[in-house]
């Protein structure tokens, strides 16, 4: 019963790594855009696993701003859906994105909060000293890569336990690699839905 409890909680750490790992994915794909633009909106609390696949549903979406524009979006091109203005940029998006980073596709993001990279660590007082907007985006990226490794450590750490439990126990030693292989494949599944 208690390995059982080890792999879920393994489990659950893998997905809010996972979700981490494509936080910081997704501040470097933005940080060109923020160096441009200070008061670029980024979504707060972004989760992959939020987002909903293969809804049956084609919706125009922005890729910047991880936010449905068009749900239902019956239009056979991007650029002459409803949500663009005759500059081909977005009316309905947070940074008002350009035509070139929608897509129409079957997903469905969630509602996220926005926030510009001054507001992104509010809590933090060293955050408050950074001058540049470089330095913040390098100081935001190092706290979750910091996250990123904490979890990393607790994963290996239940993996340990586990292999201590298992130890002169040969049918628990069965078990525990066919557990552990099996969830090795939900995670490679999980990952690859979400590219």
């Amino acid at each position: 019963m208690e390995k059982e409890k080890l792999f879920n909680v393994k489990l659950n750490l893998s997905f809010i790594g996972n979700d981490k790992q494509k936080e910081i994915e997704l501040l470097e794909y933005l940080w060109e855009d923020v160096k441009k633009n200070p008061k670029f909106l980024i979504p707060i609390n972004y989760k992959e696993s939020d987002i909903k696949k293969n809804t049956g549903k084609k919706n125009n979406v922005c890729k910047k701003c991880r936010f449905n524009c068009h749900l239902n979006c019956n239009c056979f091109k991007k650029s002459f859906c409803k949500c663009m203005n005759f500059k081909f940029k977005c009316k309905v998006c947070p940074n008002k994105c350009s035509n070139d980073s929608h897509y129409v596709c079957d997903i469905t993001y969630p509602q996220y909060e926005y926030k510009t990279i001054d507001q992104y660590l509010l809590k933090d007082k060293d955050f408050d000293k950074i001058d540049s907007v470089d330095s913040k985006f390098a100081y935001i990226i190092k706290i979750l890569r910091e996250e990123l490794e904490e979890i990393k450590i607790k994963i290996n750490d239940i993996e340990d336990n586990l292999r201590k439990m298992s130890i002169g126990k040969e049918n628990s030693k069965v078990d525990l690699i066919s557990l552990n292989k099996s969830l090795n494949y939900s995670i490679f599944n999980f990952n690859r839905c979400l590219k």
